[in-house]
């Protein structure tokens, strides 16, 4: 196999981030060859807020992807956070919670790695990666009576 045809079956990801109603969530970039598995992290940023609890939904291009795994970065591990629920609905949204039954604080940086496997088939291209919606939560304080 020459060069060129290697980069016949090259996929690329593109993303952009997403303002919440606590934070933004922003996703990172990868790229691969047929038949890779590829990591793209998911990361938060709050300047002001405290995090506590996470949830989002990605459109993928089920063409080109599928999703392997979804893993807990190392944000969401300093957070204790368990291991994330996800779930992909209609072939292409993948619906991802972070949350424990403590609302510990989740600090700035990687929150999740999703695993996309790049198809076999999949051609030459790009592959975006768009936010169809995300919450972030704040813990709760209830007041002392």
């Amino acid at each position: 196999m020459n060069l060129k045809s290697i980069f016949v079956f090259m996929i690329c990801f593109l993303a952009y981030p997403v303002l919440s109603n606590a934070a933004t969530l922003s996703i990172g970039n990868d790229s691969g060859f047929s038949g890779d598995q590829v990591e793209i992290p998911i990361s938060i940023q709050s300047s002001s807020e405290d995090p506590s609890d996470v949830d989002f939904t990605i459109i993928f291009d089920s063409e080109k992807i599928t999703v392997a795994n979804v893993l807990l970065g190392e944000a969401g591990q300093i957070a204790k956070k368990g291991n994330p629920e996800y779930k992909v609905n209609n072939d292409n949204e993948l619906t991802v919670l972070v949350t424990t039954l403590q609302p510990t604080i989740i600090p700035n940086g990687e929150l999740v790695i999703i695993v996309f496997q790049i198809k076999s088939e999949a051609s030459l291209g790009k592959s975006d990666l768009i936010f169809k919606k995300a919450n972030v939560s704040r813990p709760l304080h209830f007041l002392d009576r």
